[in-house]
């Protein structure tokens, strides 16, 4: 709800949350993704392009990586 929202920051508190709870759990790959696209749309443009660079390193061939490499052209 908070992504649909626009409430980014708050997506970014539950999504970490949700990592506290489950640091392995099966959706890792989407709360990192997930993350880095509501990093995107704050201001603080440099975190989430080293959150894409991290998340292209870790998953390079993810159904994800394309929409996280557009949210920071930097990453690519």
């Amino acid at each position: 709800s908070a992504l649909r929202a626009r409430r980014y920051d708050g997506h970014v508190a539950v999504l970490d949350e949700h990592e506290r709870r489950f640091p392995a759990g099966v959706l890792v790959e989407e709360r990192y993704a997930t993350r880095v696209l509501a990093l995107a749309e704050l201001p603080d443009t440099e975190r989430a392009c080293r959150a894409a660079a991290a998340f292209l390193a870790s998953y390079p061939s993810s159904i994800h990586a394309p929409r996280v490499r557009a949210s920071c052209p930097a990453s690519e």
